[in-house]
């Protein structure tokens, strides 16, 4: 795979920035266009648009690097309880990567 050249970034950039001020203009915002997107959920994303949304307004803009384990623990529930509640999923806290598999949630 070849990486984009120089150009075509700036192509992309200008592009979007467009795109960007049509939709504006046009009171098209983020929740009026995303929601008829099927885009699948990854780590990545549901770290940026879930975990990290959460964490920066219980926590004073700090995103998940930032956090101690108990702010890291408060985030989750607070997660979990609002797509249980919405959405009807909840995923516990993963236990085996904690130091001596012991569940820090105690």
């Amino acid at each position: 795979m070849t990486a984009r050249t120089g150009q075509q970034n700036k192509c992309l950039h200008d592009g979007l920035r467009h795109l960007a001020d049509e939709l504006n203009e046009r009171g098209l915002d983020m929740k009026a266009v995303l929601p008829t997107i099927d885009i699948p959920w990854t780590m990545e994303s549901a770290k940026e648009y879930l975990f990290n949304r959460i964490a920066r307004i219980m926590f004073d803009g700090r995103s998940s690097s930032e956090l101690d384990t108990t702010e890291m623990q408060q985030v989750w529930d607070v997660l979990m309880r609002h797509t249980g509640e919405k959405h009807g999923v909840t995923v516990p806290w993963p236990t085996q990567f904690n130091e001596g598999g012991k569940d820090e949630k105690a």
